[in-house]
């Protein structure tokens, strides 16, 4: 039996916001591995939880920034949502990182790899995913159901 079409519509934004969520704490903890195997340390590193907790906070940053733009930008053309894409994962990414140094007591800098690379992949990933992701309009029909 299928969900009525408000169900429907509040699913897909919740898995568009987990999917957002994740999508950034992957990219950046997987540019942190990335990072860290071309320029090893000279110790082993232990900061990968660190960085994917930071880069989870990233992740609701990002759609935080991303609600508003993705409102305005869902009918506006691909090109239109990827460059303002990329401007708020900049802005997104600085001011993260700002953030995250002041919170930290300036414990970020020491990570083995820049957090700021890090994170600006990370951004860029999520908001890409986040303002890109094809919406449902509330005032769409139901689509036809199969004939028997």
């Amino acid at each position: 039996m299928a969900l009525p079409f408000e169900s429907q519509i509040a699913m897909m934004r919740w898995t568009r916001r987990l999917v957002v969520i994740a999508i950034t704490t992957v990219a950046g903890v997987v540019t942190f591995w990335r990072l860290l195997q071309i320029s090893p340390p000279g110790w082993k590193t232990s900061e990968y939880p660190a960085m994917a907790f930071w880069s989870f906070l990233l992740g609701i940053w990002v759609l935080g920034i991303a609600k508003f733009p993705r409102r305005w930008l869902a009918s506006s053309n691909i090109v239109i949502r990827v460059l303002v894409s990329v401007v708020l994962a900049a802005i997104s990414a600085v001011t993260w990182t700002y953030l995250a140094v002041v919170l930290t007591g300036g414990y970020a800098l020491a990570f083995d790899a820049n957090p700021f690379v890090c994170w600006s992949v990370g951004s860029l990933v999520g908001m890409l995913t986040a303002i890109s992701w094809p919406s449902i309009k509330g005032d769409q029909t139901q689509t036809a159901k199969a004939a028997i």
